[in-house]
């Protein structure tokens, strides 16, 4: 074998070797990522074109948080809030925890409902999720108060705005509540929708 032939086997074997460590750290980095793509969980806004805030031309949004996974979720909590600065300081609304929720494979759940004139507010959302094997999973997301470009979603299937959404600290909610001495109100799925009508 001559020195070009060496060459080319030993580059054949490095491409080889590399092939193989990226495969690797791709299935690591699925394994331990449920968030992101389409066939993993996502977080979608719908905008209703024609539905209205009681009394006001301000649009009605719902959230969703889009399971396209083959994991089961038994238990999903969710809490929310909002924020925005006025004269250089920050102003906070109270925080609310949803749940828990199932959210079964290939299945969508509703976390949020709120009309387009709390936009002025960072409306958030910190989710979590606990699957079958009872492995917490601590993702949070928030609405845009711009930028918002519709798409098709997986499951939801109509245009919707994706959020983007994002692993955050392992902390649980039910941790957070604790260790910041929080009372909030537990509320279900409709309660926090009628929330957002002001019929509560």
């Amino acid at each position: 074998m001559n020195n070009e032939d060496k060459k080319k086997q030993f580059q054949k074997l490095t491409i080889e070797a590399l092939r193989e460590v990226k495969e690797e750290l791709e299935e690591k980095h699925s394994d331990g990522d449920i968030s992101g793509g389409d066939e993993k969980l996502s977080a979608a806004m719908v905008i209703h074109e024609d539905k209205f805030l009681e009394g006001s031309t301000f649009r009605l949004i719902d959230v969703y948080l889009i399971n396209n996974t083959k994991i089961n979720f038994p238990s999903v909590k969710v809490l929310t809030g909002a924020f925005c600065s006025m004269d250089d300081d920050l102003m906070k609304t109270g925080e609310a925890v949803t749940g828990p929720f199932q959210l079964p494979t290939k299945s969508i759940l509703k976390i949020g409902a709120s009309d387009m004139g709390e936009l002025d507010y960072v409306v958030w959302f910190n989710i979590d999720l606990i699957d079958e094997k009872n492995a917490l999973h601590t993702l949070s997301c928030r609405i845009p108060k711009y930028d918002h470009n519709k798409e098709m979603i997986p499951l939801l299937n109509v245009p919707a705005v994706k959020l983007e959404l994002r692993k955050r600290s392992d902390e649980s909610i039910d941790e957070y509540v604790k260790t910041h001495d929080l009372q909030p109100k537990y509320y279900t799925a409709d309660e926090l929708e009628k929330l957002a009508q002001n019929k509560v």
